[in-house]
């Protein structure tokens, strides 16, 4: 009889412990994968444009898909005197934007392009202040530019990224 009261102690100790054991992998899968950051997104990617008429319009759109969307992060996509303009796209994009009630810690500057592959190039790689892109795998992105611009970015994010990808023109 000793012999298995000893055998069931030994057993409720080993379940005891084993319980405690998964409980401590599970937590410790989830801080290495860092599940609680990568929650999936909506991403709002903005194309610029050398024509500043062009850049307000599409700039309205944005506001107004921020205004009826939940969008967590902004990317303004546009280099400085690109086809010879004067004005650095990211910079006055993200300026008409702020203006409009958009919070400037949403929105994330992408000022090096110049060329529709290198907006799509540089703002995937755009990271936050933690060091995590801001467009990961599952996020849905929204393209607001021209059909031919955003169609061409958008067709990009989903086949390369991993994203969910919609346009607005």
């Amino acid at each position: 009889m000793t012999n298995n009261r000893t055998e069931v102690l030994f057993l409720s100790l080993f379940i005891f412990i084993m319980k405690k054991l998964s409980c401590i992998i599970i937590l410790l899968f989830l801080f290495l994968s860092n599940s609680w950051a990568s929650e999936h997104k909506n991403v709002l990617l903005l194309l610029g444009s050398a024509n500043p008429d062009v850049l307000t319009r599409r700039v309205d759109v944005a506001a107004q898909l921020y205004r009826i969307r939940k969008i967590d992060a902004v990317i303004v996509s546009g280099g400085c005197g690109a086809h010879g303009s004067k004005i650095c796209e990211a910079s006055s994009m993200a300026l008409q934007l702020a203006g409009k009630g958009v919070p400037s810690s949403l929105i994330f500057k992408e000022e090096n392009s110049k060329t529709t592959v290198q907006n799509y190039i540089f703002s995937r790689r755009l990271k936050n202040e933690a060091g995590q892109r801001i467009i990961q795998g599952g996020d849905t992105v929204y393209v607001v530019s021209d059909h031919w611009h955003a169609i061409a970015v958008a067709a990009r994010l989903e086949k390369y990224d991993g994203v969910t990808a919609k346009f607005f023109i």
